[in-house]
């Protein structure tokens, strides 16, 4: 497993250390409302998560990271996470979330940054993110990372927009 790091954020690998804080992030509302229709998830789920995580960090060196501010230090508390998990294309698709108070800022594009050319210089060719339709910022943000629209369905219920790239297309 890798830390890594960008300009503003410290990334590491989630632990069952982050099982509380990665819950309320995922509970919060503004959070929950697109990574997890709107679905209070357990602490299970977050174990299910962490674990996944794990798994994926030890076949392939990636996974989920949490996000802490740099210069808040040691004690900085979690913000948010992003990483890689299996995607609906039979890829890895990149996956970012932050508390609220956090956006705006550039943190999801500096973070899913950092994680894309981890996984690129592993040797991935390519990776997707997918978003609800209504999910502008987050939309937004694939196309700041370079990402291109590669198509769109209605996934459970609900209108999806995909977008990929290939590690030859990609810009640290």
């Amino acid at each position: 497993m890798s830390d890594l790091a960008s300009a503003r954020l410290r990334l590491r690998p989630i632990a069952s250390s982050d099982r509380d804080r990665l819950h309320a992030i995922f509970r919060d509302p503004y959070v929950r409302r697109y990574l997890w229709d709107s679905v209070l998830v357990t602490h299970t789920e977050v174990d299910e998560v962490i674990a996944a995580s794990a798994a994926s960090f030890r076949e392939r060196g990636l996974g989920v990271w949490s996000a802490t501010e740099r210069a808040a230090g040691d004690a900085s508390p979690i913000i948010g996470f992003g990483g890689l998990r299996p995607h609906a294309s039979g890829a890895l698709g990149l996956i970012y979330g932050f508390l609220p108070e956090h956006w705006g800022r550039g943190y999801a594009t500096e973070l899913s940054r950092a994680v894309m050319q981890h996984a690129f210089a592993l040797g991935q060719a390519r990776l997707y993110a997918d978003t609800d339709l209504e999910n502008k910022a987050s939309e937004r943000v694939m196309r700041k990372l370079g990402m291109r629209f590669a198509g769109s369905e209605v996934r459970d219920g609900l209108p999806t927009v995909y977008y990929a790239i290939d590690r030859a297309d990609f810009r640290a």
